[in-house]
């Protein structure tokens, strides 16, 4: 939820997340296609420069179904404390603590 102003979604000093979340949703959208935009371009330029295809560009096949809280999710989720449900965690000594 970084980068996200609050100000708008604010009623009677309590922060709605429900209100929140399509503002979320839209961001993620925005960086995951800029994100993959941006770096096929970096490809394409530094293959150019090098005059040969040397840097691959490979563009993951996820879709909006593949987002958290999505049917097929291969995000993990966030519990309502804003905690992953990382089932691994423990296993390598991460502690999870809610935001």
């Amino acid at each position: 939820m970084h980068g996200v102003s609050t100000t708008s979604v604010i009623a009677e000093d309590q922060f709605s997340l429900s209100a929140t979340t399509p503002q979320v949703v839209a961001n993620c959208l925005t960086f995951w296609n800029s994100f993959n935009d941006t770096l096929h371009e970096a490809v394409t330029g530094e293959n150019g420069a090098l005059g040969k295809n040397t840097c691959f560009f490979a563009n993951t096949p996820f879709s909006e179904a593949n987002a958290m809280w999505a049917p097929q999710p291969v995000l993990w989720e966030l519990t309502p404390l804003l905690i992953p449900e990382d089932e691994v965690a423990a296993a390598r000594g991460i502690v999870r603590k809610a935001l």
